[in-house]
């Protein structure tokens, strides 16, 4: 009595067999555990990549914010000149000098890095210039490039930031980034000048709280980046592990099917 073939139906495939023998049969199901597996590691890893690469873009704007932020130096005080008793000043007006000289804040002064050949080339091209305000003027045109480059990024950023309860989230590279690109200065010297000091050359009291603010947020933005990278690559680990699987799995079957054909057909010959 023959044997009508079993027919094989795939819903990606339609009937891709007539199941009449284990190697049809084994070859449906290696079919479908590969096709899963493929599909499954190149819908995940696809999306990952474009947010790894979004991540990537936003650290190196960081950076770069950060380069900029570095364009301040501490300004040396000189040395103390003051004479002690042995040479001449009592110890009260030694202590007070000394008092004076080491008591004083240390004072923050901007150093561009552009050279002679970059301020003379703007210059040029802007006549009229000093060289001062050609650094200024190099400088304004830096931040200006990084905000633009940083607004840009900022849609594709919310678009991968889950919600938290319906809010974003405060520890995210998102808001974190928000508010550095927020803090950049506008252009001029005076606005310059304030980003790039962060409130240390302010004695008075309304500068009291505000020190150091504009490279907190910096830090913690470069830290929620290194954090989400992270996140992102055991992301990566895990799909390829569950790829794995996949194939770990349809080899399982495949063996058990095998096994359970060649017992049947030594129970029918038998």
């Amino acid at each position: 009595m023959s044997r009508e073939p079993v027919q094989v139906v795939s819903p990606s495939f339609g009937v891709v067999s007539g199941a009449n023998s284990s190697f049809e049969l084994q070859s449906y199901v290696e079919l479908v555990f590969v096709q899963g597996a493929n599909n499954f590691i190149v819908n995940k890893l696809s999306s990952l990549q474009g947010s790894l690469l979004v991540t990537q873009e936003a650290m190196n704007l960081l950076t770069q914010v950060q380069t900029l932020k570095n364009y301040v130096t501490a300004q040396s005080k000189g040395s103390f000149t003051g004479q002690n008793s042995v040479t001449g000043m009592d110890n009260a007006a030694y202590a007070s000098a000394a008092s004076a000289f080491y008591n004083t804040p240390v004072k923050l002064q901007i150093s561009y890095p552009y050279t002679s050949t970059q301020t003379k080339a703007y210059i040029a091209q802007h006549p009229g210039l000093t060289t001062a305000q050609a650094s200024q003027a190099l400088f304004d045109q830096a931040v200006a490039s990084v905000k633009t480059m940083m607004s840009g990024l900022l849609p594709q950023l919310s678009a991968m930031t889950p919600l938290i309860s319906g809010q974003v989230d405060e520890n995210s590279l998102f808001y974190t980034f928000g508010l550095v690109k927020t803090g950049l200065p506008a252009a001029g010297e005076t606005a310059a000048s304030t980003w790039l000091t962060d409130g240390y050359n302010l004695n008075q009291v309304s500068g009291v709280g505000t020190q150091g603010n504009i490279e907190q947020a910096i830090t913690t933005a470069i830290t929620a980046g290194s954090s989400l990278n992270t996140t992102q690559t055991e992301s990566v680990r895990n799909y390829l592990l569950l790829f794995q699987e996949f194939y770990q799995s349809a080899s399982a079957v495949i063996q058990a099917m095998s096994q359970t054909i060649t017992s049947m057909g030594q129970k029918i010959s038998g």
